[in-house]
């Protein structure tokens, strides 16, 4: 069914009631009096409509317009809801101790302090108006009030006041309420606080440090050195590519040992097999002879074979060795070789000799000489081959090698 009949049967019903409704009052309320009774009879029938009948005997009886007052304001409902919170808190019941040998830590829990919550409510005022009613504009107010000035009087005017008394007495004041409901919950909370008592177990430690001694063996190594003699035979016109390499340390705020002595390749196997360190000596004689090979790397021949000018790549500041070729191939990249060449004379040394000018072929540029005499303390070198001069942790002194021709 659609709406708009749904709304034409709730009409009819609603007329039907109030017809029964009025038939009803008419039989019990109005046919006492004989003469009242007609008079409902002839002002039904003369007036059918029940607005414009309703008007006419508010204007016999001289009703006064009736006053309409509106509640304005909020109207609060108020319900409560219990919320229950319960709280448990732990506190030692019994106490026992065990010991242990490690460490430990004690940890225990406390209530100290108790939070209180405090919420807002809010209760209404209310301020009660009357407001002056709107006149309600009627369609059929022109014909009711033509028939009402032209029906003014249908039966006798005692008993037409007694039947407009019995059908449509006078209107009372009306009541409007225009009030806003507001539903307000308020929270009451009920806290249960119990105490758990709980056993809590104090570790005690007792340190019992004790001292065991492995055994072991210190090996020192003092080496002899065997000398095998090699001859270098120089030739008058004929050019010879040996050379020996004179250390010259600048600055030289204190005089060193090692300065204007010449450079000696000696084996160090115990430290590292297959190594030959530069060490110093005064003497030209006791010096080691080196060349330059087609490839630029510092070569010297020793009675284990030739050995090359090289050092490992694993940071930028690296003691300068002498290597066999096996050993530097087998580790290449990680230990490369050293390459050098010969510059001439930078008059700043006596001699007019050359200067011996190296770098590295790793990762890091390694090219400054220096000498590092704190090194000597924990290892058995000092010359280093550095990326930069080290003044500092640890105090290192700047090397430059002259280049001492083996004939000359």
């Amino acid at each position: 069914m659609s709406s708009f009949k749904m709304g034409i049967a709730a009409l009819r019903i609603a007329v039907l009631l109030q017809f029964v409704s009025f038939a009803i009052a008419a039989s019990s309320s109005c046919t006492a009096v004989p003469s009242v009774s007609s008079c409902v009879s002839s002002i039904t029938s003369k007036i059918s409509r029940t607005a414009s009948a309703s008007k006419w005997c508010s204007s016999v009886l001289g009703c006064p317009v009736p006053t309409t007052t509106t509640l304005t304001g909020t109207v609060t409902t108020t319900s409560t809801t219990t919320v229950t919170e319960s709280y448990t808190f732990e506190d030692i019941g019994t106490e026992t101790t065990t010991t242990h040998t490690v460490s430990w830590t004690d940890t225990t829990t406390q209530a100290v302090a108790t939070v209180t919550t405090r919420p807002t409510w809010t209760v209404e005022k209310f301020s009660v108006t009357t407001i002056k009613p709107k006149k309600r504009w009627d369609p059929d107010e022109n014909a009711l009030e033509a028939r009402a000035t032209a029906t003014t009087s249908v039966c006798q005017s005692g008993a037409q006041e007694s039947a407009c008394s019995c059908l449509y007495p006078c209107a009372g004041p009306v009541t409007k309420d225009s009030r806003k409901t507001q539903k307000v919950i308020e929270t009451e909370t009920t806290y249960y606080i119990t105490t758990n008592y709980v056993t809590v177990t104090y570790d005690e430690y007792d340190a019992r440090p004790t001292t065991e001694t492995f055994p072991y063996t210190w090996t020192t190594t003092k080496a002899i050195l065997a000398t095998h003699t090699r001859t270098i035979k120089c030739t008058p016109s004929v050019s010879n590519p040996s050379f020996y390499l004179s250390a010259t340390i600048s600055p030289l705020p204190t005089p060193l040992a090692f300065n204007a002595k010449y450079v000696r390749v000696e084996p160090t196997f115990d430290w590292i097999s297959d190594i030959f360190i530069p060490q110093y000596t005064r003497y030209k004689a006791d010096a080691t002879l080196f060349t330059l090979d087609a490839k630029g790397r510092l070569v010297t021949p020793t009675a284990y074979g030739d050995r090359f000018s090289a050092t490992d790549d694993f940071n930028s500041f690296e003691p300068f060795y002498f290597l066999s070729r096996k050993f530097v191939q087998d580790r290449l990249p990680y230990w490369p070789y050293i390459v050098c060449e010969l510059l001439e004379p930078s008059g700043r040394f006596d001699g007019g000799y050359k200067e011996l000018d190296c770098h590295g072929t790793g990762f890091w540029p390694l090219k400054v000489f220096q000498f590092c005499p704190e090194y000597l303390r924990y290892y058995p070198f000092g010359t280093i081959l550095g990326t930069e001069l080290s003044e500092t942790s640890p105090d290192c002194f700047q090397v430059t090698y002259l280049v001492v021709p083996a004939c000359g």
